[in-house]
């Protein structure tokens, strides 16, 4: 029951930022496979351009923890009206694209 209140507590905060920063707001929860996805985009105009994206495993891990940074992260955004990405974890990806 706990899981499921963080759950709804997150599409809350989500749809929140969503109306008080001018950014977009993707929630996508698949029950089927217990997966979570939250991508935050430039605005609706420009729903393209990629801020910040979480995917969240339901069943894997330390799973209420992980809701937990994640509803603490939605909040510091939604407190800020702004999305503070130095906040936040990165990875860097190496792309190549091979031409002949």
């Amino acid at each position: 029951m706990e899981r499921t209140k963080l759950i709804q507590e997150i599409i809350f905060l989500a749809m929140l930022v969503q109306e008080n920063t001018g950014h977009c707001v993707f929630v996508n929860f698949s029950g089927h496979v217990e997966s979570m996805d939250i991508s935050i985009r430039k605005s609706k105009m420009d729903y393209c351009e990629h801020i910040c994206d979480s995917s969240i495993s339901l069943k894997r891990g330390n799973v209420m923890k992980r809701l937990q940074e994640v509803k603490d992260t939605l909040s510091t955004f939604l407190e800020a009206r702004e999305v503070d990405t130095t906040l936040l974890r990165y990875e860097i990806e190496e792309v190549r694209h091979y031409k002949f």
